[in-house]
């Protein structure tokens, strides 16, 4: 881990869990990196337990000024408003992209307005978002 401190770019694409254990172990160990800019993490299966060391990463790492993540999946709504939290605490960030990022619970609207005034307030640009994998009889996607 200790190698790991001069990174700038951190690009990680994997099949499974890999990240989530790097991450855990990061957490685990206390491992920040302080020279930290750029983020992009994909993988084929999400689990709860990447989002949680996932959000621990964002709250750690303050130096970010991009961030790409692929094929997220948030059990709850509770966290995804964790992720939205640690996403506006960034001082540095510039831009964000969500690709295929779902939600097993409904989208709270609300919640996705705060966020998205958020990112305009502090120029942050976002590019796609989070979707609800759950039938809404009202389309409130």
């Amino acid at each position: 881990m200790r190698k790991l401190m001069g990174l700038v770019e951190f690009e990680f694409n994997c099949k499974h869990d890999m990240l989530c254990h790097i991450l855990a172990s990061m957490r685990h160990h206390n491992v920040v990196l302080p020279k930290i800019q750029k983020v992009n993490f994909s993988m084929r299966h999400s689990s709860p337990n990447f989002i949680e060391a996932l959000i621990w990463f964002l709250y750690k790492h303050k130096t970010l000024v991009n961030f790409r993540i692929h094929n997220a999946l948030f059990a709850t709504l509770d966290q995804l408003s964790r992720f939205y939290g640690a996403i506006i605490s960034l001082p540095c960030l510039s831009e964000i992209v969500l690709e295929n990022c779902s939600i097993c619970d409904r989208l709270d609207k609300l919640l996705e307005i705060r966020f998205s005034d958020e990112l305009k307030r502090k120029g942050i640009t976002c590019n796609g978002q989070v979707k609800s994998m759950r039938f809404d009889p009202d389309n409130n996607h």
